[in-house]
């Protein structure tokens, strides 16, 4: 009974805030929200790569980049930085490298980025683009998905 007391009194204090603000949420305000998703831990638990997707109205689209932050809190890291997206991050077995997709040369392709060093290398030159990617338990090899 005091859960649904306190629940309560928490939902009519935001109706109250909401309704005190002399100024309604837009959808400008709502293009400046940063989306974060696709959250995944480094198999030694120590990182999550997670990514960013930050809308442009004026281009009428959104550029994902990845990030990365220390499991147990701590300053986050921009991974990557193109006027492309980059996104799907996948962990190594050993958690020295990303797996990701990227069209940084036009067509979906998956790409892998060294996390220490920042080092990229393209994984895939494939004309119906690549996607999706896993890696092999002994991290040796990538599978992906391809339209064909």
């Amino acid at each position: 009974m005091k859960r649904l007391v306190a629940v309560s009194i928490a939902f009519l204090a935001l109706v109250a805030f909401i309704n005190a603000q002399e100024r309604r949420f837009t959808i400008d305000d709502l293009l400046k929200v940063r989306r974060v998703s696709d959250p995944q831990v480094s198999a030694k638990g120590n990182l999550v790569a997670f990514t960013i997707t930050d809308m442009d109205r004026a281009a009428n689209k959104g550029t994902t980049q990845i990030y990365l932050v220390p499991l147990n809190g701590g300053e986050v890291r921009q991974l990557t930085n193109d006027e492309h997206s980059s996104a799907t991050p996948r962990w190594s077995p050993g958690g020295e490298k990303l797996a990701f997709v990227s069209a940084r040369d036009g067509e979906d392709q998956i790409w892998t980025i060294d996390v220490s060093s920042g080092a990229l290398k393209k994984i895939t030159t494939i004309s119906t683009g690549a996607g999706d990617p896993v890696w092999s338990p002994d991290g040796k090899w990538l599978a992906f998905a391809s339209d064909v």
